[in-house]
């Protein structure tokens, strides 16, 4: 048996006006949501890499335990990564900010017909640098802890 495929779609029939609403109202949500979502990851990578960068600079200056020579590299790298993921972390929330006012400026201007057509705030483009670096050099620092405690344990045994 063949069933036949009804080919009208859920919304036929519904005003084009109500549809636009609709999904303007469920765009406005979406886009808040993934907002939100991105400054909390921002806002976390920021306090934990502080965390981090108390914690080990604490480890070495009040630790009895000496730091074998080759684990200085990976202390290193994890510190100035750590420094790095706070600061562009600290720059996209700079940055969020002022995209917000241009995109509100923008707002305003449209729906009083001073522009016809939105474009996109330069600011948006640093936001997605910032958050990529931040993020990158959070994992790379997670990366660089690691590898400095495997070699910190192995030097320390040996």
């Amino acid at each position: 048996m063949t069933e036949q495929i009804d080919s009208a779609h859920p919304l036929d029939g519904c005003a084009d006006d109500e549809l636009y609403k609709i999904m303007m109202s469920e765009r406005t949500e979406l886009i808040k949501a993934r907002r939100d979502a991105e400054d909390t990851l921002i806002k976390t990578i920021i306090q934990l890499s502080s965390s981090l960068i108390t914690l080990t600079a604490g480890f070495v200056s009040l630790t009895s335990v000496r730091i074998v020579p080759h684990a200085i590299w990976p202390l290193s790298i994890t510190l100035i990564g750590l420094l790095l993921a706070v600061v562009s972390g600290l720059l996209e929330n700079i940055f969020s900010s002022r995209a917000y006012s241009a995109q509100q400026k923008n707002l305003e201007e449209y729906f009083s017909k001073r522009i016809k057509v939105f474009e996109e705030p330069k600011e948006n483009r640093y936001i997605r640098i910032t958050q990529r670096v931040s993020f990158g050099m959070f994992s790379l620092s997670l990366i660089a802890i690691g590898v400095f405690g495997v070699l910190q344990a192995g030097g320390s045994n040996g």
